[in-house]
């Protein structure tokens, strides 16, 4: 029951930081977007910084998750 509850605020806390990395990730994409419309190289690159930095931020919050979910498992149960 208490491996449960732990989850879940885990779970919960690991949702508040998956919504500012994937506005980081769409503005990027946005950036991107706009360089290729404006034909500025600049736009491009940072377009394409910002959406590889949001990217490699969820693929880490992603094995967070997997790794505290794994901890959790390992913790004995009692039912």
């Amino acid at each position: 029951m208490e491996s449960n509850n732990s989850l879940e605020m885990l779970n919960s806390i690991l949702m508040v930081y998956a919504i500012p990395f994937s506005i980081i990730l769409l503005a990027g994409i946005v950036v991107l977007i706009w360089g290729f419309a404006k034909e500025k190289r600049g736009f491009k690159i940072a377009g394409l910084i910002i959406a590889v930095t949001g990217f490699k931020l969820l693929v880490l919050l992603g094995c967070m998750a997997l790794y505290m979910k794994f901890i959790v498992s390992m913790m004995p149960h009692n039912t």
